[in-house]
């Protein structure tokens, strides 16, 4: 509950912001509209705008990431700067973010006039980063003072990204791909030799079965042998039983 209640702060300090620069500078958007609108001819307040905001379907907050970068006094300027934005934006419960885009100068946290993409120390690349790893439904205005070229240089940031993205991909599906063949020949490598060690100790235990099969039969024939010649051999004559003495009869 508190890191929704930090969010929402945020959040409404960041369009506080914006609607000062619309208060400055009109724009025909719906933020500008709502500073002019007013209700039993009093003008809405910021609180007000914003709760319009969230509650109303259809109305959707711009996030002005050149004038973020100018009120953060340049604080845009890697892939989880940008990251920290869409988070604060998490309450609002949005199915598609509306961007504004362009360089700025600033000077101390204020916004001084907008730059041509090129010119500026805002860098569109890492908000592709974060738009393309969270895949979020995004519309992408250009707002730079060169604004149809710029549109195009965001294009074509966006389609190398995108591209050098699918390139890896590639590169580390095919990466894996070789892995896993080099790990399926070192299997088959291994189940081939295990097979020959198998081969070996069967053919070991063949050898010593007929070794020991010779053995028993050389022990066999040699008994045999043994037999035979005993059974050939002539045999002694029989002595001739003792007579017995005989016995004298008492008188």
């Amino acid at each position: 509950m508190r890191i929704q209640l930090d969010a929402g702060q945020e959040i409404y300090r960041y369009f506080d912001a914006i609607l000062d620069e619309r208060a400055k500078r009109p724009e025909d958007d719906i933020l500008t509209h709502f500073l002019d609108a007013e209700v039993d001819g009093e003008h809405l307040t910021r609180e007000e705008i914003l709760d319009i905001c969230r509650a109303v379907p259809g109305v959707v907050p711009i996030l002005d990431f050149a004038h973020i970068h100018a009120r953060t006094n340049g604080g845009l300027q890697t892939q989880e700067d940008f990251q920290k934005i869409f988070d604060a934006c998490k309450f609002l419960n949005l199915d598609q973010y509306v961007i504004h885009f362009t360089g700025i100068l600033y000077d101390n946290g204020n916004e001084r006039h907008h730059l041509p993409i090129k010119k500026g120390d805002l860098r569109f690349e890492p908000l592709v980063e974060c738009i393309l790893d969270n895949d979020y439904n995004v519309s992408l205005i250009s707002h730079s003072p060169i604004l149809e070229h710029d549109a195009m240089y965001m294009k074509i940031v966006l389609d190398r990204v995108r591209e050098r993205r699918e390139a890896k991909t590639q590169r580390e599906a095919m990466l894996a791909a070789q892995e896993k063949e080099k790990e399926l020949l070192r299997k088959e490598r291994e189940r081939q030799a295990l097979l020959k060690q198998k081969e070996k100790e069967k053919l070991e235990r063949l050898k010593k079965k007929e070794q020991a099969a010779k053995e028993k039969a050389k022990a066999d024939a040699k008994k045999k042998a043994e037999a035979a010649k005993k059974k050939a051999a002539p045999k002694k004559p029989k002595k001739a039983a003792a007579p017995k003495p005989k016995k004298k009869a008492k008188k």
